[in-house]
């Protein structure tokens, strides 16, 4: 019996986290020339079911969005409660964090997590903003990083971001 592959078909985003988003936003448009940023605000009431290891805990963050040709750059700066970008900086410093597939079938995000989860790899923070639902792997032994499956609905996003920049 032949053991199951799992097919990672593209990488859609790359997501660094860092201690201030502004500054670091600054930064890449003034030297790379990447731009525009969409910046969201991920807190409650619009950020709910947020785990840690398992565990229900509150946490927001900042982020800003922006593309390389079709790959997503994410910058994410925590704000309250303990997330595994918090143990990111304190451990290692800013830096990159994770890499991301986007899925628009839940039924495939899940078929991803069990795959991972039948390998013993669990998912290290988790979360829900709006209808987008994200899930972070312990794949660091594996892979070297945090890869995060993401649903995000067939529609896409519906909603405006926070704040563009510049």
């Amino acid at each position: 019996m032949t053991q199951e592959l799992l097919q990672v078909k593209k990488i859609d985003q790359i997501a660094i986290v860092v201690h201030n988003l502004e500054d670091k936003m600054k930064k890449i448009t003034e030297n790379i020339g990447l731009k525009p940023w969409q910046i969201y605000v991920y807190e409650p009431p619009k950020l709910t079911e947020t785990y840690v290891r398992g565990e229900k805990v509150e946490y927001s963050h900042k982020i800003a969005l922006a593309y390389f040709n079709n790959v997503q750059l994410e910058i994410v700066e925590p704000l309250k409660g303990e997330s595994v970008y918090k143990e990111f900086l304190r451990e290692k410093g800013e830096g990159l964090h994770h890499i991301a597939t986007f899925y628009d079938s839940f039924d495939e995000v899940k078929r991803q997590l069990s795959y991972f989860d039948k390998r013993g790899i669990k998912v290290l923070q988790s979360g829900r903003y709006i209808d987008i639902r994200f899930y972070y792997l312990d794949t660091i032994d594996l892979l070297g990083f945090i890869y995060e499956i993401c649903y995000i609905p067939p529609e896409g996003l519906k909603y405006p971001p926070d704040k563009v920049y510049p």
